[in-house]
């Protein structure tokens, strides 16, 4: 999914088609056919206004933005994962470990960067540097300007699902449950890590029910002090929020699914139209004068 300067969606899907959205009225605008399988990554370069997409038809092509007319169309076996706009270059990251540089004039393919031993599921930029996540297990650093990897960080248990950088720190989420959040210094140490609760891990069984998110189970530890950092319960939170502040919209939430709440609920069901139906009961008894 991307979203333009203009409040417009652009969103793939397993329809083999990419869907253009106003982000205001919810309409859609178009739908870009031509791809024959699923569309894995898509990515817009708005000042040239083209949109890139990849699929796994093995295919990636080159939208016009304005139109949707297709501008060019090109071969790629190695199955397209991950797309990232960096100046007037479009990274590609792969199932075959690599990731191959595009220029967004002559859209053909200017660099490719081998390191990554397994599929380049995410990339991320970062100032002047390009994270990119593998199922290798690792993370890689990339100079912007003379496309060298600067370093690799390794040491996770499962897949590199998705980057995402947030001021001077970069956070990284992986199959193993964690997440980590990294300084953006010059040494990339990792600073926090996140373990995810019990009960918004995937589940083995299909009959299992997602439940919310538990700020009382999640576990978030200080990496420099091994220290365990504490964070009050939700409805506590939000209520401080709100009293500090009278403009703030920001109400206690009531738990879900609670069995208090499902009586209630019902109560009030069963009780308005019986007191509807007694009423006029008895108003039916009365003699007329």
């Amino acid at each position: 999914m991307r979203v333009d300067s203009h409040e417009n969606i652009w969103t793939a899907s397993t329809d083999f088609t990419i869907k253009h959205w106003d982000g205001r009225s919810y309409f859609l605008k178009i739908a870009l056919l031509g791809h024959t399988n699923w569309v894995r990554c898509i990515e817009l370069a708005p000042h040239v206004k083209q949109l890139w997409s990849g699929g796994d038809d093995g295919t990636i092509r080159v939208w016009d933005t304005e139109s949707g007319a297709v501008l060019d169309e090109k071969a790629f076996s190695d199955g397209p994962l991950s797309m990232l706009l960096v100046d007037n270059h479009l990274w590609i990251g792969s199932r075959n470990n690599v990731i191959r540089v595009y220029d967004l004039k002559s859209i053909t393919c200017v660099k490719m960067l081998t390191g990554h031993k397994g599929w380049v599921t995410c990339l991320e930029k970062v100032g002047g540097e390009i994270w990119s996540g593998s199922a290798d297990r690792t993370l890689r650093v990339w100079d912007a300007s003379d496309l060298a990897c600067i370093q690799k960080i390794d040491g996770f248990r499962g897949w590199m699902y998705s980057v995402a950088s947030l001021g001077a720190v970069l956070w990284a989420s992986c199959s193993d449950q964690k997440i980590r959040v990294y300084g953006i210094t010059e040494q990339k140490k990792l600073t926090v890590q996140i373990d995810l609760p019990d009960d918004i891990r995937p589940r083995a069984s299909s009959s299992a029910r997602p439940r919310g998110l538990s700020l009382k189970k999640r576990k978030c530890v200080d990496v420099g002090t091994q220290t365990t950092l504490q964070f009050p319960p939700l409805e506590r939170r939000l209520s401080q929020e709100s009293n500090s502040s009278q403009a703030s919209s920001i109400a206690p939430v009531k738990r879900q699914g609670s069995s208090t709440d499902y009586f209630e609920d019902h109560l009030k069901l069963v009780f308005f139209p019986f007191f509807f139906f007694f009423f006029f009961f008895l108003s039916s008894l009365r003699e007329p004068v």
